[in-house]
């Protein structure tokens, strides 16, 4: 047996991987029994309930409909797990913030204005800056500006207690100075974030589990921990910001003069306490989160963002963990991590790691055109807009701070959650979806939260029957209320549907080979939060480090500081951490490194660990009085990002040797739970990959889409590898099978076949007969050739050909849309997805006249858009997919 799990997964009896969002809208419990029956035809055994507008949540009527989906799930063997708040996104305590008597529990935050003057002034006066009623001045600081640089410097001027009728009174000696005036921020300036609960405060993250958590309990403690499974936070925020995705949503950075930043009643004691002065003194350095202030800025900003983000820790993320863990559930859910806000404030939350922690899963989320297939190393536009993402981010980092964390938090077990699909729109088909689970499995994450299935019909399949729900009530800006494609099973009428159902099998297959086990990372990367929290000087991309790690054939976990401060240790010249090792350490350069920090690499340096800076080293540690660093110890130095892999290869090579160098495979290995050695491999690139691994001993190769095994042959340069566009494989090296059939690495040559076909249709929703469009006819562009500019359903392909008789085993579609069946002389030779179908036909053809049936499959992608082509919310940064096929099929 090659092992266990493999075995679990022919017989397709694996764990449970998938929870996917269940949205409603107010429809009926019949409706949703109804919808949970599609989830289970998908074989899904648990899913979010998310409550999606309307004013009913945790109301007596939501409440008994609530009760039937648990007691429906309880008689169908399913687990329900809840968004914990009405709506999106957490932390409205089911919108109780509006209400006066919850004030206290509000959001508060400071913001800054300024103005620069010359001195000498005495017995003058300036306008205090304009603000609302609702905002107050808590200090006026005034510096002076260095006459060359103009930066601000030396002990500030308090002019705090000089406020006479709406003006200050100006006593300045001769010079330039910059007054700063620091006060509360409307809370009008955040938007939606207003009547949000804010993580500085421990009792306003307890009013969100007063207000869901414990009202849930309350009403359903008899199904927690069994049929009940668990809470999900969806993207939790600092919210210091104006509640808007724009553009700049995620570059919510210290040293802004815009921007707003956090605060509570408390932050003065504890900020004061850090920073070792008093809460007077700290008032008048407050200038310093927003502008160049020194000495002492990048201390003042490190021990604000250390000091915010372990109270998120605390206050949110443990305290919720803890709360269900005492209550017999688990915790999960993600932040939002794009662009750069997995570590800092506005939508984002700062710390990641630490954001994280309380929760029994690593979640991240891919759901809005963060990855598209075969785009790796370069910036991509967004819905047709002048919008660009970070690529190196999701295709490089994102997915490894949820394995890293995953793999150190001990809460979490090693599973990591990632929600995907999402509004990428109809556009974003079977083939699409295949591409970016594969690219999200083999990067280690290994469950999923597919989003989403909405009992909401898209507009062209209601007819006469409103079958819309749409019970109004508060959502962000730019949140659909009910529907939001692709939501997967659409009452019935997306034709994809029963091969979706296939797909999540697979993921399910994949995911079991992933859950349990140890992964074999070559390095370790520190996650540098700290550097950008300072935003002083320079600082190396963490996604750019990433990426040229990962290009150059190292596979990486991500360590935050805490961890490397705690838990890090050398041993026999590698890093350890718990049970996991590396063989180096990489930094990602900044120009400020905190002082314990910069310590502790030092000495894990001396310990014999290689330990490299990406990009450039640190001038100088966060202290006022730090000196400049000259010189360092002669182990540690840079390295410039591009030259990393190279450079690591001739200290410590990586565990697996691939030749030639393949900067588009992605690849992720681990010691299963029998000692197996598995690496999965996904080809990210737009051509196939053929390459070689060194190995001395044969192997086993599992292809999870056909669910089937192979033998792999070791050979004297290693063990030899083909794998397309955006497949995914798994090798189970130093195994050996010799009663299977051999894995070819090269392709038979492939003989065309020009067929000519009868073409039939079948509308979306229709039980009847397929309708011929076309007699004896080629494999056309029927979106042209027949106008199907809005059809969405099914596509049928007859056709007879005479053979030789020559052993054939396999029939190729080139040229496909997302998806296709087989049926040679009756017999069928099961699903593919696109966009190249490879269907295995051994045995199935024979001499002389054969019969031959393509069925393919559109989603509502062509036809779910308005009559006058306005409106498409999502889904307009992809191409739409072809319906059926062109050009001849070939078989090798």
């Amino acid at each position: 047996m090659i092992s266990q799990k493999i075995s679990e997964c022919l017989s397709d009896r694996t764990g449970s991987y998938l929870i996917p969002l269940l949205w409603y809208t107010g429809e009926s419990a019949e409706q949703v029994r109804k919808e949970m029956d599609a989830i289970r035809r998908a074989g899904i055994s648990e899913f979010i309930f998310e409550n999606r507008g309307g004013d009913w949540f945790c109301t007596e009527p939501w409440m008994r409909l609530f009760e039937e989906v648990l007691q429906y799930a309880a008689a169908c063997r399913m687990r329900v797990w809840l968004l914990d708040d009405s709506h999106v996104n957490t932390g409205s305590a089911n919108d109780s913030l509006k209400r006066p008597e919850n004030a206290p529990f509000r959001q508060q935050c400071l913001r800054i204005e300024l103005m620069d003057v010359v001195g000498p002034l005495s017995a003058g006066a300036a306008f205090l800056p304009e603000h609302t009623a609702a905002e107050t001045i808590l200090a006026i600081a005034a510096y002076r500006r260095d006459g060359r640089s103009g930066e601000c410097t030396g002990d500030p001027v308090d002019l705090s207690g000089s406020i006479k009728d709406g003006l200050c009174m100006l006593d300045l000696p001769e010079g330039i100075w910059r007054i700063y005036f620091v006060m509360t921020a409307d809370p009008a300036r955040q938007g939606m974030f207003a009547n949000y609960i804010t993580m500085v405060s421990a009792n306003s993250c307890r009013h969100l589990i007063d207000e869901v958590h414990e009202k849930i309990h309350d009403r359903f403690s008899a199904y927690f921990g069994t049929v009940f499974a668990g809470f999900f936070s969806d993207e939790p925020a600092f919210g210091n910001c104006d509640g808007q995705y724009g553009d700049d949503y995620a570059e919510h950075r210290m040293g802004q003069l815009r921007r707003l930043y956090p605060w509570s009643a408390d932050m003065a004691r504890l900020l004061a306490a850090r920073c070792r002065m008093t809460e007077d003194e700290l008032m008048l350095r407050l200038p310093a989160l927003w502008d160049a202030v020194s000495p002492g800025d990048t201390a003042l900003r490190l021990a604000y963002m250390d000091l915010i983000t372990g109270l998120w820790r605390e206050n949110y993320s443990c305290r919720l963990g803890d709360w269900c863990e005492r209550h017999g559930v688990e915790y999960i859910g993600h932040v939002l991590e794009d662009e750069g806000a997995h570590m800092r404030t506005g939508w984002g939350c700062g710390h990641f790691f630490r954001a994280m922690a309380g929760q029994h899963m690593a979640g991240i989320d891919t759901v809005l055109g963060q990855t598209i297939p075969g785009i790796t190393s370069m910036p991509h536009a967004l819905n047709q807009g002048t919008q660009l993402k970070n690529t190196l981010f999701y295709q490089y980092t994102m997915p490894k701070l949820a394995v890293s964390l995953a793999r150190h938090n001990p809460r979490m077990r090693g599973r990591s959650v990632c929600e995907i699909f999402g509004a990428y729109g109809w556009n974003a088909g079977l083939s699409f979806m295949r591409a970016i689970l594969n690219f999200y499995l083999a990067s280690g994450v290994n469950h999923y939260i597919p989003h989403a299935y909405s009992m909401c019909l898209p507009e062209v399949f209601r007819g006469d029957a409103d079958e819309h729900r749409n019970g109004g009530g508060f959502t962000p800006p730019g949140y659909c209320m009910s529907y939001l494609a692709p939501a997967f099973y659409a009452g019935g009428f997306n034709p994809q549907y029963g091969i979706f159902c296939k797909l999540m099998r697979y993921a399910q297959r994949v995911c079991h080979l992933l859950a349990g086990g140890e992964h074999l990372a070559d390095v370790a990367i520190y996650y540098n939060a700290e550097g950008d929290w300072v935003n002083q000087g320079a600082v190396t991309s963490l996604d750019e480090v990433c990426a040229a790690l990962t290009r150059g054939g190292f596979d990486y976990d991500i360590l935050p500081a805490d961890t490397l401060l705690r838990d890090a240790e050398a041993e026999n010249s590698r890093l350890r951490v718990g049970p996991a090792s590396y063989s180096a350490l990489i930094v990602p350069g900044s120009t400020v490194l905190p002082e314990k920090l910069l310590e502790r690499f030092e000495v894990l340096a001396a310990q014999g660990v290689p330990l490299l800076f990406a990009g450039m080293m640190p001038e100088r540690t966060e202290e006022p009085d730090s000196p400049a660093m000259a010189s360092l110890p002669g182990n540690l130095y840079a390295v410039p990002v591009p030259a990393l892999a190279e450079r690591l290869g001739g200290i410590c090579p990586g565990r697996l040797r691939i030749s030639p160098a393949m900067p588009e495979l992605r690849y992720f290995g681990m010691r299963g739970e029998d000692g197996a050695i598995c690496y999965f491999f996904c080809n990210e690139g737009r051509t196939d990959a053929r390459f070689q691994v060194a190995a001395t001993e044969n192997a086993v190769l599992y292809d999870p889409w056909k669910n089937r095994l192979f033998r792999l042959a070791a050979e004297p340069e290693g063990i030899r590898l083909a794998v397309r566009p955006q497949e995914l494989l798994v090798v189970i090296f130093n195994r050996d099978e010799p009663g299977l059939p051999l894995f070819r690495s090269g392709e038979k040559a492939m003989r065309e076949l020009p067929l000519r076909y009868r073409i039939s249709l079948r509308e979306a929703g229709d039980a009847g007969a397929f309708r011929v469009i076309r007699e004896n006819s080629a494999a056309v562009n029927l979106t042209v050739e027949e106008n199907l500019t809005r059809f969405c359903g099914e596509i049928r392909y007859e056709a007879e050909f005479d053979w030789d008789g020559v052993s054939a085993e396999t029939l190729v579609i080139p040229e496909c849309g997302d998806c296709a069946e087989l049926w040679l002389n009756g017999s069928y030779c099961g699903a593919e997805i696109g966009p190249q179908c490879r269907f295995e036909i051994g045995g199935k053809l024979k001499p002389g006249r054969n019969t031959l049936l393509i069925r393919t499959a559109d989603n509502p992608a062509y036809a779910d858009r308005p009559a006058d082509g306005s409106g498409v919310p999502c889904g307009r940064a992809l191409p739409l997919s072809k319906h059926g096929f062109v050009g001849n099929v070939f078989i090798l």
